[in-house]
C-alpha cells in the first residue's frame, strides 16, 4: 500500500479528526535544539500540568485535565452560594456529600443570611447548610488525623493527599458542634417548613459523627460508643425514610458537585475521573463502618484474645473492613499487654496460666543448680524465657497482620512462617527437656505435650490462609489449581490430627471445656474446608494436561514453578532444622495422588 506524501492533501484527509492541522515539526526541532538534556522551562500561570493537559495521552489519569468539545463535565456551572435552596435540595446535597470522595469547595464564607420565599428561605443557607458543610469538612479532618498515625498504609489503604484543600483544620471541634447545635435548634422551632424532618435527621447525623470521631480511639470512652450508636440509629432512620428527590436539571443544587473536580485539584499523582457512588452504596458503606467501629469497641471492652483472633480471621476473609475500622482496630490491639496476647495460647487453648511454664522451668533450673549443672540450668531458664518472648512477638504480629489489607496480609504470612517453624522446633526440644524430670507432675506433663501442638496448629493455619488468599487475589494460573487444592487438603488433614490430639489431653473442668469448645469449632471448620479442597482436586484431576487448565506445562516446569511459589517453606543456607517440616510441599506425593485418581477412571 502506497502512503501519500505527508504534505499532500490526500495524506491530510486520512488524519482522524479532519485535516485542520499544521505541521509543527520544524518549530519543535528548533526549540529542542536550544535546550539542554533534562532541562525544563516554565512560565507564570503555565505549569507542567497545564502542558500535559494540552494533549490527550489516552490514559485516564493523565488525561483528566483534557477538555474535549463535547465534554459534558466541563460545562457544569459553578455553585452559586447565594442561590436559594429548599430543604429537600439541601438534604440531597448532604446525602451526596457522604458519597463524595472529593467534593467541590463550597464558598461558605459568601453565604448571606437573607430572607426569600417560604419554600426557599435564604436563611437555610447560613443556618443549616453552612454548619453541615463545616461538620462534613471537620469530620474529614478528624478521620484524616487518625488515618495518618502510621498504622495503615497511604496509597494502599487510603489516600492521604489533601490536594491543598482546607479541611477546617484551624476550626475548633467544639465550635463546629456549636454551629450544628444552633442548626438543630433552629429547625426544631421552624414549624411549617416543608421536609423539615428530613433535613433535621441529616443535621443530627452529622453532629453525632463529629462527636464520635472527635475522641481518640485508644481512649475507649463510653461517650464515644454512645455517639457511634446514636449515629447508627439516625442513619437507619434515614435509610428507612423516603429519600430526597433528585433536583431538577435547573436547580442550583446540581452545581454543588463538580464532575470535573480533578482538573482543578493540585495533585502529586494524577487522579482518575471521580465518580460518585450511588446513594444506597454510600449508606451501606457508612453503616458498615459504624457497625465495624461499634463491634470493635464492644469486643475491646469484654472480648478475650481468643474472641479477637476469631473475629479478625473472619473479617480478613470477608474484606468488609474500611481503612478507618482497621486503623482503629490496630490502635486497640497495640494497647494490649504481652500477657493478654499470650493468654490466647495458655489460657484459652492449653489452658494453663502463661507464667506456669516460667515457674516450672525455674523450679527445674534450681534442681539442676543444686545438682551441679549450673550451665544447663542457665540454658534451660533463658531458653524458656526467650521462647515466651518470641511466641508473644509472633502472636502480636499475627493479630496485626490479620488487620491489614489482604495482599499485605498474605505477604506478611510468608515472611513470618520461618519464625513459626523455628519456635515450634525450639518449643519441642525444650518440652522434651522439661518432660523427663517432671513426668510425676500431671499438669507439667500436659503442658509439655500441648504447647508444641498449639504452635504447630497456628503455623498450619497461617499456611492455609496464605495459600487461600492467593485464590482470593487471583494470583494463580489455572494449571496450578490442582496442586494447590491438594496441598491445602493435606495441610488441613494434618491440622485435623493436631486438633484431635489436643482435645484428647484437655481436662473436663470449666476452663478445659471452654478450650475444648473453641477447638471443636475450629476442628469442624478444618474438616469442612478439607473436604471442599479435596473435592476440587478430584474434579480437576481429569482436566490436567487439557486446554481447560492453562497454560499447559510439562511436569518438571510445573514443579519448578510451584517450588518457586513456596520459597518461604525452604530453609536458608544458614539454617538447620532437626524438626521435619510438614508444611513443605511434596511434589512426588502430589503426583502419586494424581496417578491413583487417574487409575480409577
Amino acid at each position: 500500500m502506497n502512503t501519500p506524501p505527508p504534505n499532500s492533501s490526500a495524506f491530510r484527509s486520512t488524519i482522524p479528526g479532519g485535516d485542520n492541522f499544521h505541521d509543527v515539526t520544524r518549530l519543535i526541532d528548533v526549540a529542542s535544539d536550544a535546550m539542554q538534556t533534562g532541562q525544563l522551562l516554565s512560565m507564570d500561570r503555565f505549569t507542567l500540568l497545564d502542558a500535559m493537559n494540552a494533549i490527550e495521552i489516552m490514559d485516564p489519569r493523565m488525561d483528566n485535565g483534557v477538555t474535549f468539545p463535547n465534554d459534558i463535565r466541563s460545562k457544569t456551572p459553578s455553585f452559586d452560594p447565594e442561590a436559594p435552596l429548599n430543604p429537600e435540595e439541601i438534604s440531597w446535597i448532604l446525602d451526596r456529600a457522604l458519597a463524595a470522595e472529593v467534593g467541590t469547595s463550597i464558598p461558605i464564607s459568601e453565604i448571606q443570611p437573607e430572607e426569600d420565599s417560604r419554600t426557599r428561605p435564604r436563611e437555610l443557607l447560613a443556618s443549616v447548610l453552612r454548619p453541615c458543610v463545616l461538620g462534613f469538612l471537620k469530620t474529614c479532618d478528624l478521620i484524616w488525623r487518625q488515618l495518618t498515625r502510621g498504622l495503615i498504609y497511604d496509597g494502599e489503604d487510603f489516600h492521604a493527599e489533601k490536594f491543598e484543600v482546607g479541611l477546617c483544620e484551624s476550626v475548633q471541634t467544639q465550635k463546629v458542634l456549636e454551629t450544628l447545635d444552633s442548626a438543630e435548634q433552629r429547625l426544631n422551632v421552624w414549624t411549617g417548613l416543608p421536609n423539615r424532618d428530613m433535613l433535621l435527621l441529616r443535621v443530627q447525623l452529622r453532629k453525632s459523627l463529629v462527636r464520635a470521631f472527635s475522641s481518640q480511639p485508644d481512649s475507649l470512652s463510653p461517650a464515644q460508643l454512645s455517639h457511634l450508636r446514636s449515629a447508627l440509629a439516625l442513619l437507619e432512620d434515614i435509610m428507612s425514610s423516603p429519600p430526597p428527590s433528585e433536583p431538577a436539571t435547573t436547580s442550583p443544587a446540581r452545581a454543588a458537585f463538580d464532575p470535573a473536580i480533578c482538573r482543578k485539584l493540585v495533585v502529586v499523582t494524577p487522579l482518575k475521573p471521580i465518580e460518585l457512588s450511588s446513594q444506597a452504596e454510600a449508606w451501606t458503606v457508612l453503616k458498615n463502618e459504624l457497625d465495624g467501629l461499634i463491634g470493635m469497641y464492644e469486643i475491646a471492652e469484654q472480648g478475650t484474645s481468643a474472641d479477637w483472633m476469631a473475629l479478625l480471621f473472619l473479617l480478613s476473609r470477608c474484606r468488609r473492613q474500611t481503612a478507618l475500622v482497621r486503623n482503629t482496630t490496630t490502635i486497640l490491639l497495640k494497647s494490649r499487654s504481652p500477657q493478654w496476647i499470650l493468654d490466647l495460647v495458655y489460657r484459652h487453648i492449653v489452658p494453663i496460666q502463661h507464667n506456669y511454664i516460667i515457674s516450672l522451668a525455674s523450679s527445674l533450673s534450681q534442681n539442676m543448680l543444686i545438682g551441679g549443672a549450673a550451665h544447663d540450668s542457665h540454658l534451660l531458664l533463658s531458653g524458656v524465657m526467650d521462647l515466651q518472648r518470641r511466641l508473644q512477638e509472633v502472636l502480636d504480629h499475627l493479630f496485626l497482620t490479620l488487620n491489614q489489607n489482604r495482599p499485605r496480609t498474605r505477604r506478611n504470612f510468608a515472611k513470618v512462617l520461618s519464625a513459626w517453624h523455628k519456635i515450634e522446633e525450639d518449643a519441642t526440644q525444650l518440652m522434651i527437656t522439661i518432660r523427663a524430670p517432671m513426668q510425676h507432675i500431671r499438669l507439667a506433663a500436659q503442658l509439655t505435650f500441648r504447647l508444641p501442638l498449639v504452635i504447630h496448629h497456628f503455623r498450619l493455619t497461617i499456611i492455609t490462609e496464605y495459600v487461600m488468599a492467593g485464590f482470593e487475589l487471583e494470583l494463580y494460573e489455572k494449571s496450578e489449581w490442582p496442586f494447590l487444592y491438594w496441598y491445602v487438603a493435606v495441610i488441613l488433614g494434618e491440622q485435623v490430627g493436631t486438633l484431635n490430639d489436643l482435645l484428647q489431653t484437655l481436662d473436663q473442668d470449666s476452663e478445659g471445656q471452654e478450650a475444648a469448645s473453641r477447638l471443636e469449632n475450629t476442628l469442624k471448620w478444618c474438616e469442612g474446608l478439607q473436604r471442599l479442597c479435596w473435592g476440587r482436586f478430584v474434579m480437576l484431576v481429569p482436566l490436567i494436561g487439557t486446554t481447560a487448565l492453562t497454560p499447559h506445562l510439562d511436569s518438571d516446569r510445573q514443579r519448578r514453578n510451584i517450588m518457586k511459589r513456596f520459597d518461604w517453606s525452604l530453609p536458608s543456607v544458614s539454617e538447620s532444622s532437626a524438626l521435619e517440616d510438614s508444611g513443605r510441599p511434596d511434589w512426588n506425593a502430589y503426583e502419586t495422588a494424581v496417578a491413583r485418581l487417574k487409575g480409577r477412571e
